[in-house]
């Protein structure tokens, strides 16, 4: 079973759905809003619209089992309750079964870029390896914000041994 954080349907969130649909094909996004009122219900529907055309429709075609949404309200998008609950959930479901849980993450080149976008996903990670029990695992899956630069670190490395 696999559970992933989902904020927004972006390229991120798309990567860590494929990601999540070659592991398991019981996957579970759980979306987190504070949002109240018409704003809160014109944010879903565009989700929900988005989850449909990107990941029910895809999987459809595909003969694939279809991940299931789940949009909860949070006070303050509070993430540790909300994913602990949920992972207790599936736990209970199937006892002894594996729960991994997906974050992505920005992967920045620059010092200050690790700094600004890798926190968040690091506190996360931490609480629920403790305290989500032992069948439960994290997988970070990184987003470049810059193409790798692969080619050029390579050709450095060789020239630094000749």
């Amino acid at each position: 079973m696999v559970v992933i954080r989902l904020e927004r349907w972006d390229r991120m969130a798309h990567r860590a759905m494929h990601v999540a649909a070659c592991l398991s094909q019981d996957v579970v996004a759980l979306h987190l809003t504070d949002l109240e009122g018409p704003d809160a219900e014109e944010h879903e529907m565009r989700l929900r619209q988005e989850w449909a055309r990107f990941v029910e429709q895809p999987a459809a075609a595909a003969g694939l089992p279809c991940p299931r949404l789940l949009i909860e309200p949070s006070s303050y998008r509070s993430v540790r309750a909300p994913l602990l609950r949920e992972m207790e959930t599936l736990q209970q479901c199937c006892p002894n079964w594996p729960v991994i849980v997906v974050l992505s993450e920005l992967a920045g080149s620059r010092w200050w870029e690790v700094v600004l976008h890798t926190r968040r996903t690091q506190r996360l990670r931490t609480q629920v390896l403790r305290h989500g029990g032992h069948h439960v695992s994290v997988l970070v899956v990184p987003w470049q914000l810059e193409a790798p630069e692969t080619q050029q670190v390579l050709a450095e490395e060789g020239a630094q041994a000749a």
